[in-house]
């Protein structure tokens, strides 16, 4: 198995040159389905000029996963990973360095990120909670940051895959207003002419409840079609923004 790895760096970094410093005990933030998310506090700058707290997830891989001791795999992975540095908009999550490690037993992915203030998901729960609704003007305005967000991704190619409260990220700004930001952008899905999706719905990217309708009917009549864009369209943003219904 290691044969596979004989062209892969032991470890590479990219993005900014800055170290941090967090506790998988004090600073944990939670776990979502590839890795764990911790609060970090940045102890050498470099060429990093951003807020002293950041937000870190790692994420563990086996190395007996079949997509690992491919380096044609590694290298596209390697690839999305490097381009999350660059992605640069209002209403996406900024990485600010991709550390990738590998050593006996897998690879080590941190990713060190903009911190955030929660997330749409803990917000509307709070909101059904106390019986309340998100007020009309807030819940447009949030529609079109995530909307605008989307379109951003969409204007490079890429879909995100899994779009969702849980992953539409809070920052609260120097005035204390709330700004969304779309995360979980590294497991990206880059839009290819010739790509296509699993049959198997096991291996889709995404959470079955927020998915489109045309998206699920599509893996129940196992018709191998490529995701597009019409498939995070306003119909799963406003579905995430169901407290006005």
């Amino acid at each position: 198995m290691e044969a596979g790895f004989l062209m892969i760096p032991k470890c590479e970094t990219f993005g900014t040159t800055c170290t941090y410093r967090y506790s998988t005990h004090d600073d944990f933030i939670g776990k979502g389905s590839y890795g764990s998310v911790f609060k970090a506090t940045v102890t050498d700058g470099g060429n990093y000029t951003g807020e002293d707290s950041v937000a870190v997830k790692v994420v563990h891989l086996e190395s007996t996963m079949e997509n690992l001791v491919n380096p044609k795999n590694y290298t596209q992975a390697r690839n999305r990973l490097r381009s999350l540095v660059n992605l640069r908009h209002e209403h996406l999550v900024a990485y600010h360095k991709v550390t990738i490690i590998r050593a006996v037993g897998g690879v080590t992915v941190e990713l060190m990120m903009e911190y955030h203030d929660g997330d749409l998901a803990a917000l509307l729960y709070q909101l059904r909670q106390s019986q309340s609704l998100l007020d009309q003007k807030t819940a447009i305005l949030y529609a079109i940051e995530i909307t605008k967000g989307v379109e951003f991704l969409h204007q490079n190619n890429i879909i995100h895959g899994d779009l969702k409260p849980g992953n539409v990220l809070i920052k609260r700004t120097n005035s204390g207003q709330k700004r969304l930001l779309i995360g979980d952008l590294d497991d990206l899905v880059e839009m290819q002419r010739d790509m296509t999706c699993t049959n198997d719905i096991t291996h889709l990217r995404g959470t079955i409840r927020y998915m489109s309708p045309e998206m699920l009917q599509r893996f129940a009549t196992l018709r191998n079609e490529k995701p597009g864009q019409e498939a995070q369209g306003l119909k799963p943003i406003c579905g995430a923004l169901d407290v006005l219904s």
